[in-house]
């Protein structure tokens, strides 16, 4: 599957012992069946789970994903055109590695290099150098989607002479053999037009043909790096007391961009920058672990790292469980609780008095999330849900994590579907920092094919991580595998997902892939649409991602009247569509069709001529114009879009024979007539008359419309 060009067009479907097989669904005992019960669930888990993150009404703050991403914040886009901006920042400082020399050699004589290594050593800065060294500075880099296979990237067309990168390509270990004849093609569409970097982790080294173009990538020197880094710095500064005691703490760290951290402080003197090596934080949670805590405590940190935010009597109910299934793993015997006793703790035992003593890792805060007087339960600090997992998977083996598994396995499957998954999401996210591939073998690719609550819970864990984007393109990754050859039910779980932030961090994988699932199945249909719709609608600010959608759309609506269209796409097309521009913005419940009239008003013509299409459509036109009505309607207060209104009417009119124009008259009267109110009916009769007549009348009745020239 290739990176689209600017029209955007849709193409055809392309661990452990102990994890379930990707394929077919699971027997019917598994998980229920898409009956229309089971749809309308689904629909609406999908919407609740995406909603949140748009909503901002799960903070993510506390898992240290970079801040609050709450109304108004959404992660960029990884692919496209990189900014000057980005370019800038990731060579400041920069240093050239060992491996670079040979890395540029490659580049130069075969236009194509790979450079493998852990993450965090600078891979995606060094393939920006290459690329600025090799190509010239004359233009800008663009990033490849990482989930296209090497097949794809063959197919591309390359067209920007300034070079290419794939960051972290994730691919599976059975796929990273590349064939002569694959390399062939690729270096020939390189060939005289542009140049590709490819960078992939330690653990997915290429072999057969593309291992003679990887490179041993290493972190630059970190002596050099410093003096760089400082090289602006007075004398004092850089020779003073306490500057060589930075340099040696320099020298421990692994990762460029840390040590550019660290510098960037001295310019506030040493001192500054030694205490950025004094992690207070790391130091309290591994002190409180050398204590040999007793399992109860150890347990409520466990469930803490996993469900983080949660009220206080629901908390202390999910321990109680972990509880009992540690009791049951480790076959100790345990009396049950008297009735009304809590069932987590001996009736001695003061569990929210400790829980709130000094020196602990959790406290109680009041939270707006969680309701009045229902206090939350949190870490002490932001920092602390990851560093206390790293503990957690450093210091304990089966004892904790089986039957922690299987209480994680039960949380997912809780229903309705609430805050609870979305909770859980950000901590198996935090979780996959450590071991993705233990998170997606053990948990994801299960839940995926389960129940509601299941594929809920699988979603948020993508749709976080896509926030994070320390493992944005693994997830990416397997969010392709479930879309397009994984059964049904994962199918549906990848349509979730990418109308999160995983999809407004890739939006033309989002875009492709959630359309072919649209194509695919029409019970899959109503989940894919919402999810295009969310994306479409939270972008809608943005006049080049606007225009992406809008001409993606034009062109699926095109290819589906041309001869060779499947019936199949005929009847989809249309109603897919006019969904998706009907869609409201689930932070303010607008109609994105007012917002992208209001946000990017360059894109009225191209909106209006699809708008037009759906008009002409017999089997949409009544909807269509009802959606027309409402849209309008969130403008008819709004003086300034007004000349983006008389646009998009204008475009609508272009397209519509007079036939039809008559007809959307007419039914523009109906619909008016239809409000109760008065006010609310001249309000939006005057955006009407904007739209379809191309300037605004004074107190416009509806007996007015028909009968007039418009």
């Amino acid at each position: 599957m290739s990176e689209p060009a600017a029209d955007g067009r849709a193409p055809a479907d392309a661990g452990p012992a102990s994890a379930p097989p990707a394929g077919p669904d699971p027997a019917p005992g598994r998980a229920e069946d898409l009956d229309d019960a089971l749809h309308g669930e689904l629909r609406d888990s999908a919407r609740f789970v995406n909603v949140q993150y748009f909503n901002g009404r799960v903070d993510a703050s506390g898992a240290t994903f970079g801040g609050s991403f709450g109304p108004g914040r959404r992660p960029g886009s990884a692919t496209g055109p990189l900014r000057q901006e980005d370019v800038d920042a990731a060579l400041r400082h920069y240093v050239r590695p060992e491996p670079y020399a040979r890395a540029r050699r490659l580049l130069l004589d075969r236009r194509l290099v790979v450079l493998c290594g852990p993450a965090g050593i600078g891979k995606y800065s060094g393939a920006i150098a290459l690329l600025r060294d090799v190509a010239g500075r004359d233009g800008l880099p663009t990033n490849l989607s990482p989930a296209l296979a090497f097949s794809e990237l063959a197919g591309q067309k390359f067209g920007n002479a300034s070079g290419y990168i794939v960051r972290d390509q994730a691919r599976d270990a059975n796929t990273v053999a590349v064939q002569q004849f694959e390399l062939h093609r690729l270096l020939g569409a390189l060939k005289n037009r542009s140049y590709l970097v490819i960078t992939v982790d330690l653990g997915l080294r290429p072999r057969g043909q593309l291992a003679d173009l990887m490179v041993d990538w290493s972190a630059p020197d970190s002596d050099e790096l410093f003096d760089t880094c400082t090289a602006h710095l007075t004398d004092q500064l850089r020779h003073g007391p306490g500057t060589d005691e930075v340099r040696e703490q320099v020298r421990r760290l692994h990762s460029p961009g840390e040590v550019v951290a660290v510098c960037e402080l001295m310019a506030d003197g040493p001192r500054k920058a030694l205490a950025a090596f004094e992690d207070s934080q790391r130091g309290r949670v591994a002190s409180w672990f050398d204590q040999d805590p007793e399992w109860p405590e150890v347990l409520a940190v466990a469930a803490l790292a996993f469900v983080e935010g949660t009220p206080e009597a629901d908390f202390e109910r999910l321990v109680a469980r972990l509880t009992e299934l540690h009791r049951q793993a480790s076959g100790a015997s345990a009396a049950l609780p008297a009735a009304g006793q809590p069932p987590d703790a001996a009736p001695t035992r003061q569990v929210r008095l400790d829980r709130r003593r000094a020196g602990g890792l959790i406290t109680v805060r009041p939270s707006p999330q969680a309701g009045a007087g229902s206090p939350a339960v949190e870490f002490q600090t932001d920092d602390m849900r990851p560093l206390v997992l790293g503990e957690l998977r450093e210091r304990y083996g089966y004892a904790l994590w089986e039957p922690l598994r299987n209480w994680l396995h039960e949380i997912a499957a809780t229903a309705p579907v609430s805050d609870l998954q979305v909770r859980l999401g950000m901590g198996m996210a935090v979780l996959s920092r450590f071991d993705f591939q233990e998170v997606e073998h053990t948990f994801l690719d299960r839940w995926a094919a389960g129940l509601a609550a299941e594929r809920a819970a699988a979603a948020c864990t993508l749709s976080w991580i896509g926030l994070d984007g320390s493992h944005a393109a693994s997830a990416l990754t397997v969010t392709k595998r479930w879309a397009l050859n994984s059964g049904q039910r994962r199918a549906v779980t990848a349509a979730t997902a990418l109308g999160g932030p995983l999809g407004l961090r890739y939006p033309s994988d989002a875009l492709r892939w959630l359309w072919t699932l649209a194509m695919r199945n029409a019970r899959i249909r109503p989940i894919a649409c919402d999810a295009l719709g969310i994306l479409f609608a939270v972008t809608a600010s943005d006049p080049a991602a606007t225009r992406k959608v809008l001409n993606f759309l034009h062109h699926q609506m095109r290819d589906a009247v041309e001869d060779g269209a499947s019936q199949r796409d005929r009847r989809a097309t249309y109603p897919s569509v006019l969904e998706i521009l009907a869609a409201r913005d689930p932070r303010t419940d607008e109609p994105v069709a007012a917002l992208v009239l209001r946000g990017a008003p360059r894109n009225a013509d191209r909106l209006g001529a699809l708008w037009a299409d759906l008009l002409a459509s017999a089997p949409q036109r009544r909807q269509a114009r009802t959606a027309l009505l409402v849209a309008l309607g969130a403008l008819s207060e709004d003086t300034a879009a007004l000349p983006a209104v008389r646009r998009f009417g204008a475009a609508i009119r272009g397209g519509l024979s007079h036939g039809q124009w008559r007809a959307l008259e007419a039914g523009l009267e109906e619909g008016l007539l239809r409000i109760d109110e008065e006010a609310a009916r001249e309000g939006l009769l005057s955006t009407v008359f904007a739209a379809l007549r191309g300037r605004r009348t004074q107190n416009p009745s509806p007996h007015h419309l028909t009968g007039r020239s418009l």
